[in-house]
């Protein structure tokens, strides 16, 4: 299975996605240092106490406008992370000012350029990853979650793998049990919460491919859109399964807040699925040796 347009396209643009989040992290922690510490730090860096304040609560609106940026559809996020590297850029001209002109201690020169050395990674990194995602200007804000593995067994072995829906719920740290229908076209799934929702499910055998579409009504996260698209090719090695999550948080409070943590979330209940499969094939491979050692 090759990855299709779409989601090569998301991957694209998904960094910059995630560094505009990075970035939010960032400026919302110094922001709120700044506004709690303005008196000591304003005689560390030769300004007075209000200005300090100041500059540290407007980091943490700044945050709030990144985090917002990292959901828009990829045709404002493009543009505007061009805006951001240039206010980033404005931030470290600021600090070179502040440490040449001012009369900062050793201490706040130090916090001061530190300060201004991350957030020149962040407009450096800002403009690079943007040119890198103007190519793929969409007009919906769907983000990607991607996980591969290589197994030690050949295709059809592995894609009778994917198909376990019993061994998925076991390796998926959120989930306790899967029931797919006789059918084969929908699946319930039960959270460890003891929430349950179904999914509409398409297999493709001749291509060993899974396709899935959640319905997000019963699903305990705020999102408007969940899919996932799980496929099986050969590799040298083996074979290659790729399992790529797609989805839309809700535009409200909370699903800027699941924007903020399901990047980080999803990758660490991706990584013990991709991570099971693989021990179940080599731990299968070495019983199978053992056996045919023995006989």
């Amino acid at each position: 299975m090759s990855l299709g347009p779409n989601t090569l396209a998301l991957r694209e643009v998904q960094p910059l996605r995630d560094l505009q989040r990075i970035n939010a992290a960032f400026s919302a922690s110094t922001g709120i240092v700044m506004a709690a510490t303005s008196s000591w730090l304003s005689r560390q860096v030769d300004l007075p106490p209000p200005v300090v304040a100041v500059l540290g609560v407007g980091l943490v609106g700044w945050s709030v406008l990144l985090v917002v940026l990292a959901v828009q559809p990829s045709r404002w996020l493009n543009p505007f992370s061009a805006l951001v590297a240039a206010g980033d850029a404005i931030w470290v001209i600021g600090s070179a000012a502040l440490i040449t002109k001012m009369d900062p201690t050793a201490v706040g020169t130090f916090l001061v350029a530190a300060a201004a050395a991350v957030v020149t990674v962040f407009a450096v990194a800002g403009l690079l990853l943007g040119r890198h995602a103007r190519a793929h200007i969409g007009h919906d804000r769907t983000e990607i979650l991607f996980g591969s593995v290589t197994v030690d067994a050949p295709p059809s072995d592995a894609w009778q793998l994917v198909l376990d829906a019993h061994l998925y719920a076991q390796l998926a740290p959120n989930l306790t049990h899967i029931n797919v229908a006789d059918d084969e076209c929908s699946r319930a799934c039960n959270d460890t919460r003891g929430n349950t929702w179904t999914e509409a499910m398409h297999l493709d055998h001749e291509r060993h491919v899974q396709q899935i579409d959640v319905d997000v009504t019963g699903h305990p996260m705020p999102l408007d859109e969940l899919a996932a698209t799980i496929g099986v090719h050969d590799d040298p090695n083996g074979s290659r399964i790729d399992i790529v999550f797609t989805y839309v948080t809700r535009a409200s409070f909370k699903g800027l807040v699941t924007s903020l943590v399901l990047p980080v979330l999803g990758r660490r209940l991706l990584r013990p699925i991709t991570r099971g499969w693989a021990r179940h094939t080599t731990s299968q491979v070495a019983t199978t040796g053992g056996a045919g050692g023995r006989s």
